[in-house]
């Protein structure tokens, strides 16, 4: 199990840095959607430099869109961090809501209540990023539709946002899943921990569960 953790958490890191990347160029528009400027593309120090009121507004939007996301990628990943220390991905088990609600049962009330508070943190940042994600579009988009290099800026603009909002629609499936469902929002493959690590078993609750079981196909 701990060879299972360990790999889990070199995916989750692996596939962070390309999802980072993702975030800037879709949060920053200003900098990495070409513009012109006299003539010319932008430089990035002259679109730091634009003293216009609405540019310059946008610009600081990108910014808190920016922070913002980095905030969602911080309870990502303490959530994803903490689903991979007190369960596992077992696929000899059912993965059904209620397969995994008894489960759960196994874990200490600490431990469940760390979990449900993830889930309810990672809902309301999701929602606030969303919201943030929109206004930013729209703000840079109507800078860059004024300045814009030909075909270029828009199908470079669109790129940009379907990256970030293919994260978010990501998020929102994860989040809108079943209480007891917990997808993994790095894994390549979609994996849903399902199990208790064997680390965080309550034994007298293993013990009850497996007297329970006997019982049963008595």
């Amino acid at each position: 199990m701990d060879n299972q953790d360990r790999k889990q958490r070199m995916a989750v890191m692996s596939q962070f840095g390309v999802e980072f990347y993702k975030i800037l160029t879709g949060c920053f528009l200003l900098l990495f959607v070409p513009q012109e400027c006299n003539d010319h593309t932008c430089s990035m120090d002259e679109v730091f430099e634009n003293s216009d009121i609405y540019y310059r507004t946008s610009l600081i939007f990108n910014g808190i869109t920016f922070f913002m996301f980095l905030a969602l990628y911080g309870i990502e990943l303490y959530r994803e961090n903490t689903l991979i220390k007190y369960l596992d991905v077992n696929p000899a088990k059912a993965r059904s809501n209620e397969s995994v609600q008894n489960e759960l049962q196994l874990l200490s009330d600490d431990h469940k209540q760390i979990i449900r508070n993830n889930r309810v943190r990672y809902n309301n940042i999701c929602k606030a990023s969303s919201i943030m994600f929109m206004i930013n579009n729209v703000l840079s988009g109507i800078v860059l539709y004024q300045n814009q290099v030909g075909s270029k800026t828009i199908s470079v603009y669109f790129t940009n946002v379907l990256f970030t909002g293919s994260k978010l629609g990501t998020i929102y499936g994860i989040v809108t899943a079943d209480p007891f469902v917990f997808y993994s929002a790095y894994m390549t493959r979609k994996v849903q921990f399902n199990d208790v690590d064997k680390d965080y078993l309550i034994e007298e609750k293993v013990k009850e569960n497996s007297a329970e079981d006997t019982l049963t196909h008595l």
